[in-house]
């Protein structure tokens, strides 16, 4: 309570309530009254100095809380993405295997039919996405007498493909006597390189 003394007028009290109108209005009217002691004016212009801070610092507080709030639901929503599509993300499981049966190692001779068995899998049962199986000169890869099949995309969901094929190493497709050659079969997953394993086996053909 604040009392203003005014000689041979009536005194008058102004109330102290606890809100934000009445706290200015206290203090811009303690300020204008002469009659206002010091010690209440310093007490009130302390109280308001006090009142703007504490109100800065809750602002400030919502402030905080309302930008963890939003980096928390960009956080929780990246991972959302990251775990709704899994599948994007799998060619660590892919586990790629492959397996040439024929032809052998053993030389061979210009004429010579050569039939190919190349089992492509996946031990971890997914899709046999690309294969490719190829026959080039060992010493200059650059010269191709084989390339199988045409579209690589095969998409065998069973994941498990045989690929069987006939090649003839005669002189119109290529191939020479005392020549080596390379039989390479390769699988990957959906992206070139993904999850790609390659086996090759390389035989000498003679006249």
């Amino acid at each position: 309570m604040v009392k203003k003394e005014n000689s041979g007028l009536e005194q008058k009290t102004f109330p102290l309530r606890n809100t934000q109108t009445n706290k200015l209005s206290v203090l811009h009217l303690c300020f204008c009254i002469p009659n206002v002691d010091l010690e209440a004016k310093i007490y009130l212009n302390l109280s308001f100095t006090i009142f703007i801070f504490y109100n800065f610092l809750e602002m400030a507080k919502h402030i905080f809380y309302s930008v963890l709030f939003l980096v928390i639901s960009v956080l929780a929503v990246s991972c959302g993405d990251d775990d709704a599509t899994p599948d994007d993300d799998h060619h660590s499981d892919l586990a790629y295997k492959v397996h040439i049966h024929s032809p052998s190692t053993d030389d061979k001779n210009v004429g010579d039919m050569i039939h190919i068995h190349t089992d492509f899998e996946s031990e971890s049962g997914e899709a046999v996405h690309h294969i490719k199986v190829r026959i080039y000169n060992a010493v200059d890869n650059s010269i191709e007498i084989y390339n199988q099949p045409d579209v690589a995309h095969v998409h065998e969901t069973d994941g498990m493909l045989e690929f069987h094929d006939d090649f003839m190493l005669t002189n119109a497709n290529g191939v020479d006597a005392h020549t080596d050659w390379i039989l390479e079969a390769k699988v990957w997953g959906h992206e070139a390189e993904e999850g790609e394993v390659i086996q090759t086996i390389q035989f000498h053909v003679h006249p």
